[in-house]
């Protein structure tokens, strides 16, 4: 069963995040940063207990209580922590 959330490559300059339930992919979320922008972005807001945000071109990170959000203009996908932490760590 894979990770209920994954970040996959899908292009030079983009990514999706990728929620699963179960062994069903149920959501899309695309990002216009490369994969490894996006994982460096969510490591510099984990990393850093005193940043509440970060940004990195369209891209916007903030730090919530059980997770971390990621917002594309007015979209947003949230990520739990126990869920964060092998997806960066990969």
């Amino acid at each position: 069963m894979p990770l209920p959330v994954q970040l996959a490559s899908t292009g030079a300059s983009t990514c999706e995040l990728q929620e699963y339930r179960m062994t069903e992919l149920v959501v899309r979320f695309p990002i216009p940063l490369a994969d490894t922008d996006l994982v460096t972005l969510l490591k510099v807001l984990a990393a850093d207990p005193s940043l509440d945000q970060a940004t990195s071109g369209d891209v916007l990170a903030t730090r919530m209580r059980d997770g971390i959000t990621v917002k594309v203009g007015s979209g947003t996908f949230f990520i739990r922590y126990p869920v964060l932490l092998p997806l960066i760590a990969a």
